[in-house]
């Protein structure tokens, strides 16, 4: 299968651990030094040049970065970058505060060399520091989720790029990365990351939010009803919908309908209460069909034969979050847990692009007819105008909007197995 942002953005930490550091006074001269538990095992481990570029249009002295991510395995801790060579220093706890200070000012530093990292991530603010927080056990934690706007960050304008960096290829995975505004979109980012490919062919690729793009995102939005409050009024910073539902969304609560797809999951689900929806995957043909309240999903072809699976009914908020939950036929082999994810990311995604009442069918497969043909995504009065207008003014039309989105290839991640240089762009709104 192709590769995608799921298979190398590293682990489930990654989403929710990965933010500031205190500096020890232990900090570690460049790369070499990624932790104890590695010194035995390399002795000298790669940097790689990263290049921050400033297009918006604002002063210099507004733009600030920071970099950090953890260890390579086995080192599981957590390290931020304190100088522009590469040195490292470990993680300590804020004690529940947002007060870590790990910035860099674009003027001062306009280029870094990256450590070896996984789960890393590299934030841009404007105008004002992004001031993060670390845990009791010194991993990470970004000002997303309930987070977002505790410690002053409400209103501060920031974004990322997020990417997991091992040694070049064939020793490891080299640089697998990705832009991701699945919680928020905050700045109009791009990178470009260049190097070849594990064939060796060179490789160049650009992905990010189009100059202008974003302006235009945020006219989208406020533009309609449903989803105009999910622009944030005083910074003009934009939540993902299921972000919006949550009690913490803002200082006076949720700013988005926790009922907002009820309405098409209805319909979605009447309809296959009588009809069939056909699913091509990686693990053979199924059909779908509502029994008793379920989606049940029915393997008709290929091999090895699986087992029946069912999903609940989703509410407004798991289409959102992607968070569907199996109740029968979840568990079992390689191939049974493979194919139940699979099959549920591509039904995720067909709920968000809102397909499922306008063609019968999902496909799995990144080359086939149904992925590359996207004109009938997003159609439906009831759809997900958040990823609809992040895709409209990406380059390429590439993002990673919702959980699911790099299903049918659509999301903006690029693996490049021999990594050469890397530059973020911060271009106009």
């Amino acid at each position: 299968m192709k590769s995608t942002r799921r298979t190398f953005i590293v682990s489930a930490a990654s989403s929710v651990a990965l933010a500031a550091c205190s500096d020890l006074g232990k900090s570690i001269p460049g790369a070499p030094g990624i932790g104890a538990a590695l010194r035995g095992r390399r002795s000298a481990l790669e940097t790689l040049p990263v290049s921050i570029v400033d297009k918006s249009g604002v002063a210099a002295k507004s733009v600030y970065f920071l970099y950090y991510g953890q260890g390579l395995f086995p080192d599981e801790k957590w390290y931020h970058l304190t100088d522009a060579d590469g040195t490292l220093a470990l993680c300590e706890s804020t004690n529940g505060k947002y007060s870590a200070d790990y910035n860099f000012e674009l003027s001062s530093t306009p280029a870094i060399q990256a450590p070896t990292l996984r789960a890393a991530r590299l934030y841009v603010s404007l105008k004002e520091k992004l001031l993060l927080q670390v845990s009791a056990a010194g991993v990470p934690i970004p000002p997303t989720g309930a987070n977002y706007h505790i410690g002053g960050q409400y209103d501060t304008m920031w974004d990322f790029v997020e990417w997991t960096y091992e040694p070049a290829f064939p020793q490891g995975a080299g640089w697998n990365g990705n832009l991701t505004f699945v919680d928020t979109i905050g700045l109009p980012l791009q990178f470009r990351i260049e190097g070849a490919s594990e064939t060796g062919a060179p490789l160049d690729e650009t992905r990010g939010i189009l100059p202008g793009g974003y302006s235009k995102i945020v006219g989208g939005l406020k533009a309609n009803d449903d989803f105009k409050n999910l622009v944030l009024p005083t910074s003009q910073r934009v939540l993902a919908p299921n972000i919006g539902m949550g009690d913490y969304a803002s200082p006076s609560g949720p700013v988005f309908s926790k009922t907002y797809y009820d309405s098409y999951v209805d319909a979605v689900w009447k309809r296959y209460t009588t009809k069939k929806l056909a699913v091509k995957s990686d693990w053979g043909d199924w059909t779908a069909t509502v029994v008793g309240g379920r989606m049940v999903f029915t393997q008709t072809s290929g091999s090895p034969k699986l087992k029946p699976f069912a999903l609940r009914k989703p509410t407004s908020l798991e289409v959102f979050a992607n968070s569907f939950t199996c109740v029968s036929g979840c568990t079992g082999d390689k191939g049974q847990l493979e194919a139940v994810g699979q099959i549920n990311a591509s039904f995720v995604a067909a709920l968000n692009r809102s397909t499922l009442l306008s063609d019968p069918s999902i496909e799995v497969r990144y080359d086939s007819k149904y992925c590359k043909d996207t004109t009938p995504w997003y159609k439906n009065k009831t759809t997900n105008y958040y990823a609809k207008y992040i895709h409209a003014n990406a380059i390429k039309k590439l993002a990673y909007a919702f959980g699911y989105d790099d299903t049918c290839d659509q999301s903006s991640f690029v693996a490049c197995r021999v990594p050469k240089k890397l530059t973020i762009t911060l271009v106009k709104s």
